[in-house]
């Protein structure tokens, strides 16, 4: 019903079992549901760079949300039918973009200075929240420099998996590609 996506190198947080990752997030759901919340996307991890402001319930510290406005990182989101559908319904094979950019686009503020030109007309459709205490992290990889990465083809969770990176995100890069 609400499909879970994942990078290759989403781990659970370094507090969390895989097995606990998972109750958390379906903790999560269940509270979103019972609440009665209009939720469009769900991140149960992301990065430092993530804008949110903070949703407080005070009956239940357990449970703690944030609205989010923007995030660069998708490597931990759950979407629900309504927002696949929103997403797949507007052109994205003419917005060939990282989903980085694509997707937050469609709920950041109106105006918000991350959105590009080219997706502006798409910004509060949809509605997302992270959790506070992110149960899944990217799993970080060095660098030759020794500076910490988080796209590692070399995770100990894909160890016979490989990805093919085609393009950057200047949004007509890879529209060659999709026409054939």
């Amino acid at each position: 019903k609400f499909p879970l996506f994942l990078e290759q190198d989403a781990i659970p947080n370094l507090i969390y079992t895989w097995e606990e990752a998972i109750g958390k997030t379906n903790f999560y759901l269940n509270e979103l549901s019972h609440r009665s919340m209009d939720w469009d996307i769900l991140y149960a991890g992301q990065a430092d760079a993530c804008e949110s402001s903070p949703l407080v319930y005070n009956n239940m510290s357990h449970f703690k949300l944030d609205k989010t406005i923007w995030t660069y990182c998708l490597h931990s989101y759950i979407m629900t039918p309504k927002a696949l559908d929103e997403i797949l319904s507007h052109d994205f094979e003419h917005n060939l973009c990282v989903p980085d950019d694509f997707i937050p686009a469609f709920y950041a503020p109106e105006g918000h200075k991350s959105i590009h030109p080219n997706l502006k007309h798409l910004h509060g459709r949809l509605n997302a929240y992270n959790m506070q205490l992110m149960p899944l992290i990217q799993e970080q990889g060095e660098l030759p420099s020794g500076k910490k990465d988080s796209d590692t083809e070399n995770s100990e969770y894909v160890s016979d998996s490989f990805f093919i990176e085609i393009g950057t995100s200047d949004f007509d890069t890879l529209e060659p590609l999709a026409q054939q």
